[in-house]
């Protein structure tokens, strides 16, 4: 249900499009993609609880106890995925643990990103330009024909000389639906639940089912790196 592609350095691109399990398009204001306080951009294909849960943590919504504990509650089929780009450089963080897949040097996530990283290779191999004069918006509308479930808006950010940038980042507006989402759906539920994402779609190809220990060890991981990245 996502197309999402990262060429370290370079760019970072993903679509908007939510679908619901019978891949009919629906209205919501949950982003794919979000900047941390650490000056990450966070980009997420999946399911829509693991990603709502892992933005709310991200954010501070969630203490780390409660992201334990809302992660028990998800449903064991739903599956999540994620890039992370340093916004001041563009460097892609491939060593997070997060799922993703290489091709030709450009790292994707989600049902479209194979079809938007073969279109950006070869139209770089054969000097071809998108009829959209940008071959990372052709890439992704390339995607959009093949896969349905991934859709407009594009939202991208190019770093170099040619920068450009039309991401938004969380502001008051953003954070209050999020708390707000994780009210109702987590902070409600009874931990006999299970949290079945309403907005699920083809299992993206290079997606993972969720896991309570990945999550940890996720998270683990993350506060090592940080925690150096300080010092």
């Amino acid at each position: 249900m996502t197309t999402a592609i990262v060429k370290t350095l370079k760019f970072a691109a993903v679509d908007s499009l939510w679908t619901d399990i019978f891949h009919n398009a629906v209205e919501t204001e949950t982003r794919k993609y979000i900047y941390s306080s650490n000056d990450e951009l966070f980009i997420f294909s999946g399911d829509h609880f693991p990603i709502l849960l892992e933005q709310a943590q991200l954010l501070g919504i969630v203490t780390e106890d409660e992201y334990y504990r809302f992660y028990d509650l998800l449903d064991k089929n739903d599956v999540f995925g994620c890039l992370i780009i340093e916004a001041s450089t563009g460097h892609h963080l491939a060593d997070e643990g997060y799922i993703f897949e290489w091709n030709a040097g450009i790292a994707h996530t989600g049902s479209g990103g194979k079809f938007a990283s073969d279109f950006y290779y070869y139209a770089k191999r054969y000097k071809y330009t998108s009829i959209h004069g940008c071959n990372i918006e052709g890439a992704l509308r390339y995607a959009f024909y093949w896969d349905k479930c991934s859709g407009e808006p594009i939202r991208k950010r190019i770093w170099g000389r040619r920068s450009f940038d039309n991401t938004e980042p969380v502001g008051l507006e953003y954070r209050k639906f999020l708390e707000q989402e994780i009210n109702n759906f987590f902070r409600g539920a009874k931990m006999d639940n299970i949290l079945r994402s309403a907005m699920r779609t083809s299992p993206t190809p290079n997606g993972a089912k969720v896991s309570l220990e990945e999550a940890k060890n996720r998270l683990q991981r993350r506060k090592a790196r940080l925690s150096k990245k300080k010092t």
